[in-house]
């Protein structure tokens, strides 16, 4: 719900940056294209209002004994598969926006062909507690094999 939630204040900040923006342009007398910037800053604004709940639902996670599998994408999407033996370092990060409403993300990094995945939407906690666990099965793995 946080997730959704952020998305949404997110559109509309950026509506109402795009809608300051068409009405300098307005002002600056390029009606025409301030009214094309204002039809797409709230087209974009309404689709993307729809589609936050259903993006938070295309995130998702899941953890094995040998891997971690992680979702993301609505349009494109996208399934990595990451091996806890391969893992280089697991990293929590929050801007000041996921921070606003106790959100944060976990970046992946693998050995090998330069990999990485992102868990995204997590509370603080849960994010914490995903690279602590993330971490320690890497440590297992890494020295038995």
């Amino acid at each position: 719900m946080r997730w959704a939630a952020a998305l949404r204040m997110g559109v509309l900040v950026g509506a109402a940056i795009g809608l300051a923006g068409a009405g300098v342009l307005w002002l600056g007398g390029l009606r025409w294209v301030a009214l094309a910037v204002a039809g797409l800053v709230v087209l974009v604004a309404i689709w993307r209002g729809t589609v936050a709940g259903r993006l938070r639902r295309a995130t998702a996670y899941a953890e094995s004994s040998d891997e971690l599998w992680v979702r993301n994408g609505l349009l494109v999407r996208t399934v990595a598969v990451v091996p806890y033996g391969r893992l280089q370092s697991a990293v929590v990060t929050d801007g000041p926006w996921l921070r606003r409403y106790g959100l944060a993300n976990v970046s992946i990094t693998t050995a090998g062909m330069g990999g990485s995945s992102e868990v995204k939407g997590l509370t603080r906690m849960d994010a914490e507690a995903l690279m602590g666990r993330l971490v320690e099965r890497a440590k297992t793995l890494q020295w038995t094999q």
